[in-house]
């Protein structure tokens, strides 16, 4: 199987939300890079054809959805990230959960 991604990807584990004009939800970067990521819903929900990437204590990232099977879901970024923000990322430790109810 060829891989198509154009960026290496760093597996992170961190915690995320999703957010559209109709959706919020919970999520887990399992692999982030400058143009994308792969990400794990809390619960089943159909995502949106674009939307916001939330990361706790970071920063939010327009998206859109490339692939989605079950809770597991590809993304592309609006505009490529910078090689440091990945970097920080996957240097920084998991959010406990409550830090997304609390912002």
């Amino acid at each position: 199987m060829e891989d198509r991604r154009s960026a290496e990807r760093l597996h992170i584990g961190k915690q995320a939300a999703i957010i559209s004009p109709r959706l919020f939800a919970r999520a887990i970067i399992r692999n982030i890079s400058v143009s994308g990521a792969c990400i794990e819903l809390f619960s089943p929900v159909s995502l949106p054809e674009s939307f916001r990437l939330r990361i706790p204590n970071y920063d939010t990232f327009p998206a859109t959805l490339v692939w989605q099977n079950g809770l597991v879901a590809g993304l592309r970024f609006g505009d490529p990230i910078r090689d440091s923000a990945v970097a920080t990322l996957a240097k920084t430790r998991r959010q406990p959960a409550r830090a997304l109810a609390s912002e």
